[in-house]
């Protein structure tokens, strides 16, 4: 017995509760007339073809579920599991084609500030900071001066906005808060990768090739500087971003290369390489400050003012 397939063995139950558990709750208050022993082949088919892997099933799971609250008749559901790619990685490639061709500026953004920023984001937080930076990259329509958001959602309809331009590969985790007087606060649902694989999937060329939909112009950017852009904003959903403003202002100066006569020091006789270590680069961009505020006042001068006057509270 290879370990595969022991592997295989050991899955299989928990495979088979789980996709089970899904598609009868759904089967039970979307589909009345589908019988239980069709819900069951469903069930059958895909822990066959998982092969063991969890993640190639919550992903077919949701795109089952996805189609039983459309009313797609038995039949299809089945083809649907048929036709989907076993290998994980096909299936992450399949998963990316199938977003709507008008999410895929969205989509990139939002992957790319996941992959970048340095704390978990909120959902709220990722949806309006999505918005509202490709919104200003594209069209110049900056919220930065604390305008109201007009994109505002409730937590389902946010939610479901994550799953149509992440594919699922974006998941939402609740964690409760405890404010400095012991008090618990209302728990906050953050954004994270499904998991290892599929952040390094997204990290990868091949997810790039696959993302084709892309405008070149934000294909270009990566989620420093969307973040950059959205951590400027006044707006209540910004603070959990807003500490991390200057560094992701100035990862962006280095890594869009606003100003081409500052490069990063690979080599500063210390043993550090700047260019590749987080702390190292942090240390070495607060040596650059006052050359960055200078640059950035020839590049934005309408906004100069304004973001000298936040960056004196950090």
């Amino acid at each position: 017995m290879g370990p595969n397939f022991a592997i295989d063995v050991f899955t299989k139950d928990d495979i088979r509760i789980y996709t089970e558990s899904r598609l009868s709750s759904l089967h039970e208050r979307l589909t009345p007339r589908l019988e239980t022993e069709s819900v069951g082949f469903l069930v059958e088919q895909i822990v066959t073809k998982a092969r063991g892997v969890f993640i190639w099933v919550r992903l077919v799971a949701d795109r089952l579920a996805e189609n039983i609250r459309d009313g797609t008749p038995f039949h299809d559901l089945s083809r649907i599991i048929a036709r989907t790619p076993e290998e994980l990685q096909e299936l992450y490639d399949d998963t990316l084609r199938r977003i709507n061709p008008q999410y895929a500026n969205e989509s990139h953004v939002m992957f790319q500030m996941v992959l970048c920023s340095v704390a978990p984001i909120p959902l709220e937080t990722l949806v309006e900071a999505t918005v509202m930076s490709l919104n200003r990259y594209l069209d110049g329509n900056s919220r930065l001066r604390g305008e109201p958001s007009s994109n505002s959602l409730s937590f389902p309809q946010a939610l479901r906005w994550l799953i149509s331009r992440s594919g699922g590969l974006l998941e939402v985790y609740t964690e409760a808060k405890v404010d400095r007087e012991g008090e618990a606060d209302a728990p906050i649902q953050y954004v994270q990768f499904l998991h290892q694989t599929s952040k390094e999937y997204i990290q990868s060329a091949r997810a790039q090739a696959v993302m084709e939909r892309v405008a070149p112009q934000v294909a270009g950017k990566d989620g420093f500087y969307f973040l950059s852009l959205a951590s400027q904003s006044c707006c209540a959903w910004v603070a959990p971003i807003k500490l991390q403003m200057l560094y992701y202002i100035k990862l962006t100066e280095l890594h869009d290369q606003i100003d081409e006569h500052i490069a990063v020091p690979m080599d500063d006789h210390s043993g550090t390489d700047h260019a590749n270590n987080p702390c190292g680069f942090k240390w070495w961009l607060q040596q650059q400050e006052d050359a960055w505020l200078e640059q950035f006042y020839r590049r934005f001068p309408e906004d100069y003012i304004f973001l000298h006057e936040r960056l004196s509270r950090f």
